[in-house]
């Protein structure tokens, strides 16, 4: 029983880890994709 609920615990865990990795990763894209419309804005001008 007691090994049940630590497989458990890890997943969950390992869960939130993904979660963390995926927003951390989707907001590194959104500044690398502003940083670049920021210098086409600037290029234009």
């Amino acid at each position: 029983q007691q090994d049940q609920k630590q497989v458990h615990i890890d997943c969950y865990v390992h869960q939130l880890l993904v979660l963390q990795y995926i927003s951390h990763w989707s907001c590194s894209i959104n500044i690398i994709a502003i940083a670049k419309l920021m210098i086409q804005s600037e290029t234009s001008l």
